[in-house]
């Protein structure tokens, strides 16, 4: 998601501001805007997200990694619908970053519509768009197991784990990377980050469309390893960052 120069924030509407419940209480600000050349202010906000306590530069690393895995695939005709956003580190250890438009955690998703198949099915429009809806979420919770069990991200539960109208599955919120972890309450305790509440739209375990999470996750996963050395060097710039 790239940066919108165009817009001039205004002020913070207080009654949407929420504090999520990672480890680090990053706080969701929703803020007034106008564009540039218009003195009204709009009736939409332009959410943001802001983190305390953990050095934004290991989020900004992980992001440019999953665009990085993104490109790797995408090069050999394989897209796993990630979401790539901006981020800002203001130091080591706050930044901001945009909030992704139409999507939800996974905790208010089953809140509000009980399972995460009916908040897929309540988007679509058809039978066809509900297949194309779930043929999204199928595929980017395949690319993300994939990226997030090589890259170790830890500290995993509902109120981190995103999905968009669309169907875009992703994470956010990097805190915790290489196999560090805060602690297993709550959380999701396998390496490999998935859930029953994510499995269930799919069909559960046994099903097609759990045949084919599951072919898509092995593909991917076959694909970056051959891309390890690459992958690797990348990182190792990175050694004296104090990251």
């Amino acid at each position: 998601m790239s940066a919108n120069l165009n817009l001039i924030l205004r002020g913070v509407r207080s009654e949407k501001v929420k504090v999520f419940t990672s480890a680090t209480k990053p706080l969701l600000l929703p803020f007034y805007y106008r564009n540039k050349g218009d003195d009204t202010d709009q009736p939409n906000t332009f959410t943001m997200m802001f983190k305390t306590g953990d050095d934004m530069r290991q989020d900004q690393l992980v992001l440019q990694l999953f665009s990085i895995m993104d490109r790797v695939l995408k090069d050999v005709n394989l897209d796993c619908k990630f979401t790539i956003y901006d981020l800002i580190a203001f130091t080591t250890d706050d930044g901001l970053l945009p909030f992704v438009p139409d999507s939800d955690t996974i905790t208010a998703i089953l809140k509000e519509h009980k399972t995460i198949g009916a908040y897929l099915k309540s988007h679509a429009k058809d039978d066809d768009d509900y297949e194309r809806i779930l043929d999204n979420y199928i595929v980017s919770c395949a690319g993300y197991c994939t990226a997030t069990y090589l890259l170790g991200i830890g500290d995993r539960h509902l109120e981190n784990l995103m999905i968009t109208k669309d169907g875009m599955f992703f994470h956010i919120d990097f805190g915790f990377i290489f196999g560090k972890e805060p602690g297993s309450k709550g959380r999701l305790a396998s390496k490999f980050r998935i859930s029953k509440d994510m499995v269930t739209p799919m069909g559960g375990v046994g099903s097609a469309n759990y045949a084919k999470f599951s072919q898509k996750f092995v593909e991917t996963f076959l694909i970056l390893r051959n891309k390890i050395s690459y992958i690797l060097n990348l990182m190792h710039l990175m050694i004296h960052s104090g990251i």
